[in-house]
Parts: structure tokens; sequence; C-alpha cells
């Protein structure tokens, strides 16, 4: 059905402009089509369990860092979105039961910058980070510090999202060192030159 929307749409969009390249747009929109669909599947079934708020706190933060930072990518599409599921409802089950003291939280912010300093933008061979990679280390490390601020803001009153944003930011982070690379069986960029 993905497969057959993306053709569908790739060849709506190469017919009204020839420049355009079928087989790259055809992935595109596949890709697209399977980001919206496991969105809308997270949200969805979180509705049953009474975590919408906890998945939809989980989602807001986990894919803005993961975006800003980077990090090491599943082989398959099944593996990605296996693990997709199970860090969001892993942290979104796991903050119910976890409480983090003050220092925990600053340790794990402290964990956070120094990964994303050593090794933010962490791309892949497929996907290689083009652009100024200092600029992007400080974004990174801005992002988790508004992340961290907020959750240290809330923790009194709303621990388990606290929890959630801590343990996210940290996972994260932790998918930008190259051990999680090895486990994943990628590269970076720069390791492929």
């Amino acid at each position: 059905m993905i497969s057959y929307l993306s053709r569908k749409l790739a060849g709506y969009v190469v017919k009204n402009d020839e420049t355009a390249d079928y087989e790259v747009i055809q992935y595109g929109f596949e890709l697209l089509l399977q980001e919206y669909i496991t969105l809308i599947a997270a949200l969805a079934l979180s509705i049953p369990f009474g975590l919408f708020l906890s998945v939809l706190l989980a989602i807001l933060v986990f894919s803005p860092c993961r975006v800003i930072m980077g990090g090491a990518h599943a082989q398959t599409r099944l593996i990605c979105i296996s693990t997709y599921f199970v860090l969001i409802y892993g942290s979104c089950i796991g903050a119910r039961f976890i409480t983090l003291p003050l220092f925990a939280y600053i340790a794990l912010y402290i964990v956070c910058i120094i990964l994303a300093i050593a090794y933010v933008p962490a791309d892949t061979q497929e996907m290689p980070y083009i652009g100024d990679k200092t600029k992007r280390k400080l974004f990174a490390c801005a992002c988790l510090t508004v992340y961290y601020a907020i959750a240290l803001l809330i923790r009194g009153r709303f621990p388990s999202y606290a929890v959630i944003i801590a343990l996210l930011t940290t996972i994260v982070a932790v998918f930008t060192h190259p051990i999680i690379y090895r486990l994943y069986g990628c590269e970076k960029s720069s390791e492929a030159l």
C-alpha cells in the first residue's frame, strides 16, 4: 500500500516536473508515508493505555533531538520502527516507576553535553552532514540545555514528564557514540573517508 501510494505520488510529481528524479521522489514519499503511519500508530496505541500525553511529549522530545544530533541508524525499517516504539514506550512506562534526584539530572545533562561535543553531528555514510559542524554542536548543546532546563522546572509538579525528557535526551546522545554505530552496523560519513 505504501509502495503503491508513493509510486502514484512520485508519478504525479515527475509528470508535472520533467527535471524530477522518479526514484528519488518515490523513495522520499515512501519514507514520508512510513513516518506518518509510525507517528499516528504511536499516538493511537497510547490512548487505550492512558499514555497519550506521555507519548506525545516523548515524540516531541525525541524527534527534534534526533534530527539535531543525528546518530546511528538501523539497517532495516523493521528494526528502526521497533527501536522507536521500544524507546518511546519504554521511556513513558519507565518514567512512571523511576524518580530521579536532582544530581541525576545534572549528571545526565553533563554526559549528554560531553557526547554532543565529542560526536555531533553524528551522521552516516548514507546521510552525511554537510554544514558547519561547530554550529551543529552548539545547536545540539543549546537543545539539550533547553530540554534539561524544562525537565528541572517541571520535575516537582510533573516528575514522570521530567524523567521522559531526561531519558530520551540521554538516549539520543548515546546514539551518537561510536559503540552504538558498531552495534547497528553503520558508519559515520567521516569514517568512510
